[in-house]
C-alpha cells in the first residue's frame, strides 16, 4: 500500500508542476507579447512611462557629426530642420539647438537633465517626441541613442555638422555597353518605355514610333532623366503619368497632348476638296463656286485664289514633285495648273464629270474615276488639245468609281473604290488588277501606305477597314468610337475577374462543404473514441486489482517475514548474550567444584546450541526474505505498470472527451461556413451576371447605333512614315489609327463643325479642313512627357539618403511607393503624394537589404515589397504598418505580382525558381522550378491566373498558379532584366543586356522591337 500511494502521490506532484510550467509559460509570453516583441515587429515602450536610458561610458567625447547628427536625421529631422522647423526649433546644429524655439532654448550644455529635447526624447517631459502618430516613420529613440545624447550634453554639447558634401561631378554614361535594366507599359497598353543606363526612351505602341526622351531640364546639356542608372519605372493606372527611379530620388513625369496648331487664314466659300503636295509644303482647297485658293503651308499663309471653273470643284490633285496641280468639275473637263504663278497651263475635255483624279505613271499621266464605272486614263502630252482622247480605260468596278489614289511615288499602281464596295489595285501600265479589297458597303475614301503594305477603306456609313497590301487579307475593322471601345475593354476585363471570383467563390464553397463532411465525420470517430477510451478506462481499472492484491500481499508476507527476521536476530543477541555468561561462568569455575565445572559446560554448550539455532533461523529468514523481497518487487512493478496504463487510458479518456467538443465547435463552425460561402457565391454568380448583362448591354448599344447617327467618314491619310492613319468624320472629329494593326490611338482634332477632309503633310504635321472654311494644322511633335516634380532630392525635407531602386503606384494612382535603403544594410520603402510630391508616410525597416520591386494589391490596401533580403513582405499601404511576410526564397527575389482578385502573389528569385503564395495565409501554394537562370520578373495577365515571367537565359514565358503553360515569347537574347504587361494584356514588353525593348500581343506575336543602343 505505502508504494501504491508514493506512485500516486509523484504523479500528482508530476501534473502540477506541469500546470505550473504552463501557466509561467503562458504568462510570460502574454508579458512579451504585451511589450510589443511579438506581433509587432518592434518593441514599443508605454508612451506615459519615461524611456529607458544606459549608462554609456567611452574614452574619448561624444562625436556630434558622426554620432549625434545621424540619430536626429533618422528621428527628428523630417520636422526640426532649416526648412520646417516645428515649434521654431531646428535641431541640425548645437547653435540652432542654443537658438531654441518656441518653448524655449533646446538645450543646456553640461546639463542634460534640464535640456528640454533630451528630456522630451527620453518621455520625461511633455510634449514627448517624436509623436506616436507622426507621419515621416520616426520611432523612439533606442536607450544607447539616449545614453549617446545625455553623455553629450553633459559633455558640453559640442561640436559642429560635417561639412557639406563636395559637388557630384555627373559623367554621362555611355549607349554603347548600356542594357535595359527597366521597361514600363501604359495600363491600356499604348505606350511602352524602356531605360537605357540614365535614358528612358517613350514609345507608342500603335503606331510603333519613339514618341519622347525624357530629359530633367537641370541636367542640361545632357538629354537625361538621372544622374544615374534607371533601374525602376512605372506608369499610373491613368497612363498619363510615367516614375523612374535615381539617384536618391524618384521623378514623375506628366503626358502632355500634341496641342501644337496653326490656324490658316480661311477659305472664301464652301470648299468641297482639297490636296496637299507630296513635299508638304502646299496645299490647295476646291470650293464649290469653282475657286482654289493655294496656300504655303510652310509660312501659313494664303497664296492666291484662282478662279478654276465656273461651277463647283469636285476633285482635285497635285503631281508628285508639287509643281502642278489639276482641277476636276462639273463642267466636263480637267485643268491643270502651275502653283507657282496660278496661271492655266492645259486642259482636257472629259466625256463625263470626274469623280476623281491623280497623277500617275511618274507624271506622265492622269487617271480619273467617273460614273460609269470606268477609270480613263489621259495623256499630260494631250494637255491643250481639243480632241483629246483616253491612253486607256480601266474596267473592273460595277457602279461608279468614287476614288482615286496613287500606290507609291511614281504613279506605277493606282487604287481605286467604287460604290459596288470594292477597292482594285492596278498595274497603271498594264492595267492589271493586282488585288482586291472587298469592303462590303459603297466605299467613299481609299488611302495606301507609301510602302504599298497597308491600305484603307471607308464608306459613308461610318466602316474603316484596314487591309494588308502584300495579300489583300483584312486586318481588321477600325472602331471610330474609341471610349466606347475602351469602356468594352474594361467591361470585358471586369467580367474576367468576375469569372475569377465566382471559380475562388466555388472552391470556398467546395472546401467549406468538404470540411463539413470531415468534422462530421470526425465527430463520429471522436465519439466512437470516448466510448474505446471510457471502455479502456475501465479495463485498465479492472486490471489494476489483482496485481493490487497481490502487491498487498507480497508486502504483508514481506512485512511478516522481517518481523521473523527481527526476532530471530534479538535471539541471537540473547543468544550471544547468554553464550558469554556461559563462557565467563565456566572460566570462573576451572578450578572449583567439579559439579559446579560440569553444570558451567552444560550451560556453555546449551548457550552455544542456542545460539547456532539462531543463527541458522537468521540465515533462513534470510533467505525467505529476500525470496519475499523479490516477489514484492515484481509484484510492485507488475502493480506500477497496470497502474500507469490506467492513468495512461484516463488521460487518452481525457483527451478524447476534449476532441469531442473540439470537434463538435469545429463542426460548428464548418456547419455556419457553408451558408456564408453559399451566399457569397450566390452575390459572386450576381455579380457575374450583372457584368455579362453590362457587357452584353454595351456591346448592343455600340452595334445598335442608327447609320445616320453614325458619322460619315469624309477622307483616310497615311502619315509619310507610314505609321500612322487619320481618318476624317462628318462629326468634326479627327481619330488617329496605327497602320500596321489598327490600334487607336488618340482623338487629334475635334472641330466645332463637319470637317472636308484631313490629311498628312509630312510625318507629324496634319492639315484639317472644316466646312466652316476653317483650316488647322495640328503637329504631334509636341506630344511627350514633361518633368512634373522630383521626390526625395538632397535638400529636400524628406531627402533619400540612398538610391531609389524601385516604384509603384497606387491603384488609384494618388500615391507613389519608392524602395531605396543601403544595400546589405537596410530597405526603406516611402509613400508619396503624387499631386503635390509630399512624403505621406516611411516604413524606415521594410527590409534588412535592398527593395528591388513593389506593386500595390488590387484593392488598393497594401502592397507588396521583395528584396535582396530573399523576403516578399506585405504592408498596410495607410499605415505602413507590416502585415505578413512570405518566406521561402533563398536568393534576391526580383519580381513580385498580384493576381488581380488579390488571393494570390506570384514572386521570382534569383534562386531560379518561381513560387505562388496564399496571401490569406502567408503559405506557399506551389514551387515552379526548372529554369536555367535567375527569374528575374513576374507579372499576372489581367484578371486571369496566367502569369509571364523572364529569366537571364532569354525565356519570357507564360505559366499559371497550377504550374500550367501557356505561349511563349520568342525573339528574346541575352539576359532578361525587366518584363512588363499591360492591364489589358495587349502589349508585353520586355528588356535586357542586348539593349533591344521587344514589344508582343497576349498571343506572342512579335508587335516591335527597339534597339535603343541604335540611336
Amino acid at each position: 500500500m505505502f508504494v501504491r500511494t508514493m506512485t500516486i502521490l509523484a504523479v500528482w506532484i508530476n501534473a502540477i508542476v506541469g500546470i505550473l510550467f504552463v501557466s509561467a509559460l503562458a504568462g510570460l509570453l502574454a508579458g512579451v507579447i504585451g511589450s510589443g516583441v511579438i506581433g509587432s515587429g518592434r518593441c514599443f515602450a508605454d508612451d506615459s512611462q519615461p524611456l529607458p536610458v544606459n549608462d554609456i561610458k567611452q574614452d574619448t567625447p561624444v562625436d556630434f557629426a558622426n554620432v549625434i547628427l545621424p540619430i536626429l536625421r533618422r528621428n527628428c529631422l523630417a520636422c526640426h530642420n532649416a526648412t520646417m522647423a516645428k515649434s521654431d526649433l531646428n535641431l541640425e546644429s548645437p547653435k540652432s539647438m542654443l537658438q531654441g524655439g518656441a518653448m524655449g532654448a533646446g538645450l543646456v550644455p553640461g546639463n542634460a537633465a534640464d535640456s528640454a529635447i533630451f528630456q522630451t526624447a527620453s518621455h520625461q517631459n511633455e510634449p514627448t517626441m517624436p509623436p506616436a502618430d507622426n507621419k515621416v516613420g520616426a520611432s523612439n529613440l533606442t536607450p544607447t541613442e539616449l545614453g549617446l545624447m545625455r553623455l553629450w550634453i553633459d559633455e558640453g554639447a559640442k561640436g559642429e555638422p560635417a561639412a557639406a558634401p563636395k559637388a557630384i561631378t555627373f559623367q554621362p554614361l555611355s549607349n554603347d555597353a548600356g542594357s535595359i535594366y527597366s521597361v514600363g507599359v501604359s495600363p491600356d497598353g499604348r505606350f511602352a518605355a524602356a531605360s537605357l543606363g540614365n535614358q528612358v526612351v517613350v514609345y507608342r505602341v500603335g503606331s510603333r514610333q519613339e514618341i519622347a526622351r525624357l530629359s530633367d531640364p537641370s541636367l542640361s546639356p545632357f538629354q537625361v532623366a538621372d544622374l544615374d542608372v534607371i533601374q525602376s519605372i512605372a506608369f499610373s493606372p491613368d497612363g498619363l503619368r510615367i516614375a523612374t527611379s535615381g539617384f536618391r530620388a524618384a521623378r514623375l513625369w506628366q503626358y502632355q497632348q500634341a496641342l501644337q496648331t496653326t490656324d490658316l487664314p480661311s477659305t472664301g466659300a464652301e470648299a468641297s476638296c482639297f490636296a496637299v503636295s507630296r513635299n508638304g509644303h502646299l496645299a490647295a482647297i476646291g470650293e464649290a463656286n469653282g475657286v482654289v485658293e493655294l496656300y504655303d503651308l510652310a509660312a501659313a499663309k494664303k497664296l492666291r485664289s484662282i478662279q478654276a471653273h465656273d461651277d463647283e470643284i469636285i476633285c482635285l490633285a497635285f503631281d508628285s514633285s508639287g509643281n502642278a496641280f489639276v482641277t476636276g468639275s462639273s463642267s466636263n473637263e480637267l485643268r491643270i495648273w502651275n502653283p507657282e504663278d496660278g496661271l492655266q497651263v492645259g486642259h482636257i475635255p472629259l466625256p463625263s464629270p470626274p469623280s476623281a483624279a491623280v497623277f500617275i505613271s511618274q507624271d506622265s499621266q492622269i487617271a480619273t474615276g467617273h460614273a460609269d464605272h470606268r477609270i480613263r486614263v489621259w495623256s499630260t502630252s494631250q494637255l491643250s488639245s481639243e480632241q483629246a482622247k483616253s491612253v486607256r480605260e480601266f474596267i473592273g468596278h460595277n457602279g461608279p468609281v468614287t476614288a482615286l489614289t496613287v500606290a507609291d511615288a511614281l504613279g506605277s499602281q493606282l487604287v481605286s473604290a467604287g460604290t459596288d464596295g470594292v477597292a482594285l489595285r492596278w498595274e497603271t501600265a498594264s492595267g492589271n488588277i493586282v488585288q482586291r479589297y472587298p469592303h462590303g458597303e459603297p466605299i467613299h475614301s481609299i488611302a495606301i501606305r507609301l510602302d504599298g503594305r497597308r491600305v484603307a477603306t471607308s464608306s459613308l456609313a461610318g466602316k474603316v477597314k484596314l487591309w494588308n497590301g502584300e495579300n489583300g487579307q483584312l486586318i481588321g475593322d477600325l472602331s471610330l468610337d474609341t471610349p466606347s471601345q475602351r469602356n468594352l475593354e474594361h467591361q470585358q476585363l471586369t467580367l474576367e475577374l468576375a469569372r475569377l471570383q465566382v471559380a475562388n467563390g466555388k472552391s470556398d464553397l467546395e472546401n467549406a462543404t468538404k470540411l463539413k463532411v470531415e468534422e462530421d465525420a470526425n465527430a463520429v470517430k471522436s465519439v466512437e473514441a470516448v466510448s474505446k477510451a471510457e471502455s479502456e478506462v475501465k479495463l485498465k481499472t479492472e486490471a489494476v486489482l489483482q496485481p493490487l492484491a497481490a502487491l498487498d500481499a507480497a508486502e504483508m508476507a514481506l512485512a511478516l517475514l522481517k518481523g521473523e527476521l527481527a526476532n530471530a536476530e534479538a535471539a541471537k543477541v540473547e543468544a550471544d548474550s547468554a553464550q558469554a555468561q556461559a563462557a565467563a561462568l565456566l572460566t570462573s569455575v576451572q578450578n572449583g567444584d567439579e559439579k559446579m565445572r560440569t553444570d558451567a559446560e552444560s550451560a556453555k554448550a546449551a548457550a552455544d546450541n542456542a545460539k547456532q539455532q539462531a543463527e541458522a533461523a537468521i540465515h533462513e529468514l534470510s533467505m525467505k526474505v529476500k525470496a519475499a523481497e523479490t516477489v514484492q518487487a515484481a509484484t510492485s512493478a507488475a502493480h506500477k505498470k497496470v497502474l500507469d496504463e490506467k492513468l495512461i487510458a484516463e488521460a487518452n479518456l481525457q483527451a478524447a472527451v476534449q476532441t469531442v467538443e473540439r470537434v463538435k465547435q469545429s463542426g460548428v463552425k464548418a456547419g455556419e461556413a457553408i451558408p456564408y460561402f453559399t451566399t457569397q457565391l450566390d452575390a459572386l454568380i450576381a455579380g457575374e451576371k450583372q457584368a455579362a448583362d453590362q457587357l452584353a448591354s454595351l456591346q448592343s448599344v455600340i452595334n445598335s447605333v442608327p447609320v445616320e447617327q453614325k458619322p460619315v467618314v469624309r477622307s483616310l491619310s497615311f502619315s509619310q512614315d507610314g505609321r500612322r492613319l487619320a481618318v476624317a468624320c462628318s462629326d468634326g472629329k479627327t481619330q488617329l489609327f496605327g497602320s500596321e494593326s489598327g490600334d487607336a490611338l488618340e482623338l487629334v482634332f475635334n472641330a466645332s463643325g463637319d470637317l472636308v477632309a484631313s490629311t498628312f503633310m509630312d510625318d507629324s504635321r496634319l492639315m484639317v479642313l472644316s466646312q466652316n472654311q476653317k483650316i488647322v494644322v495640328w503637329d504631334s511633335a509636341s506630344e511627350g512627357w514633361t518633368l512634373e516634380r522630383i521626390v526625395g532630392l538632397a535638400g529636400a525635407p524628406t531627402p533619400i539618403h540612398d538610391g531609389v531602386t524601385a516604384v509603384g503606384f497606387s491603384r488609384d494612382g494618388r500615391l507613389l511607393a519608392t524602395g531605396s535603403g543601403e544595400p546589405t544594410r537596410s530597405g526603406e520603402l516611402r509613400f508619396w503624394d503624387t499631386a503635390n510630391g509630399e512624403l505621406v508616410h516611411v516604413v524606415p525597416d521594410a527590409h534588412s537589404d535592398s527593395i528591388f520591386c513593389i506593386e500595390f494589391s488590387p484593392d488598393g490596401k497594401y502592397v507588396a515589397t521583395a528584396g535582396a533580403d530573399r523576403f516578399v513582405k506585405i504592408f498596410e499601404v495607410a499605415t505602413g504598418k507590416w502585415i505578413k511576410s512570405l518566406e521561402g526564397h533563398t536568393h534576391h527575389v526580383l519580381g513580385v505580382s498580384w493576381r488581380m482578385d488579390g488571393r494570390w502573389i506570384v514572386s521570382g528569385g534569383a534562386d531560379k525558381v518561381v513560387k505562388v503564395w496564399d496571401v490569406l495565409t502567408g503559405e506557399q501554394v506551389r514551387t515552379i522550378a526548372g529554369f536555367g537562370k535567375e527569374v528575374t520578373a513576374v507579372q499576372f495577365l489581367g484578371a486571369s491566373d496566367q502569369f509571364l515571367l523572364a529569366t537571364g537565359d532569354h525565356q519570357i514565358a507564360t505559366r499559371n498558379s497550377g504550374g500550367g503553360s501557356g505561349p511563349n515569347f520568342d525573339g528574346a537574347t541575352g539576359f532578361l532584366y525587366s518584363l512588363r504587361a499591360s492591364q489589358n494584356s495587349k502589349s508585353i514588353v520586355a528588356g535586357g543586356d542586348d539593349g533591344v525593348l521587344r514589344i508582343w500581343d497576349r498571343g506572342g506575336k512579335a508587335i516591335a522591337d527597339f534597339d535603343l543602343r541604335a540611336r
